[in-house]
Formats: C-alpha cells, sequence, structure tokens
C-alpha cells in the first residue's frame, strides 16, 4: 500500500502559529531564568559549593532553552515560508483553472 501526506496552506500557517505560541511561552521561561542568580551564601557557607554546580546547571539549562529557542525560531520560519510557498502555487492553479473554465478559451489542448 502506498502512503502519502497531504496538507494545507492554511494548515501549515497555523502550525507556524502554534510554534510561534511555544515560542513565546519559552521565552518568557527564558527571560525569568535568565533573571536569577544565585549568590555564593545563598544557601550558608557550608553549602557555597552546591550553589556553584547548581548556578552552572542554570546556566547549562538556559542555554539549552535559548538553543530550542533557535530551533523554533528557524522551524516557524520555514513553516511560514512554505505556507506562503503553498498559498501561491495554489492561487496560480486555481487562475490557470479558471482561465481555462472561462467561455471563449481555447481549453486545454493535449
Amino acid at each position: 500500500m502506498r502512503e502519502s501526506y497531504t496538507t494545507s496552506a492554511s494548515a501549515l500557517a497555523e502550525q507556524a502559529r502554534k510554534v510561534g505560541d511555544v515560542l513565546a511561552e519559552l521565552r518568557t521561561a527564558a527571560d525569568t531564568a535568565g533573571s536569577v542568580a544565585l549568590t555564593s551564601n545563598a544557601f550558608g557557607e557550608p553549602a557555597a559549593e552546591a550553589v556553584t554546580v547548581l548556578d552552572r546547571l542554570g546556566t547549562a539549562g538556559l542555554d539549552t532553552v535559548v538553543a530550542a529557542m533557535n530551533s523554533l525560531t528557524e522551524a516557524g520560519s520555514r513553516l511560514r515560508d512554505t505556507a506562503t510557498e503553498y498559498e501561491q502555487q495554489e492561487a496560480a492553479g486555481r487562475s490557470a483553472y479558471n482561465e481555462l473554465a472561462e467561455p471563449g478559451s481555447p481549453g486545454l489542448v493535449v
């Protein structure tokens, strides 16, 4: 059995919008995480080393979120570009069909 996949420009545009929504949520999370800083005595003198480790982990986590944001930005852009291309192709197809369907048109030559 041959499998296929179909989509429409509006479905791609909707998906791009959803990617944008996720990106906005991640941006809020990254802004919040970026504004938090632990001081060396955040947990008292005995836990000063733990603060250093937690700070490194927080930085690594924030770097991961930023990388995800960059990927989502690219994916959203590609989805929007593809939706635009689909819309242009659909419009060109409709235009060509309408020209063939007009009265007095020579019709499709095979």
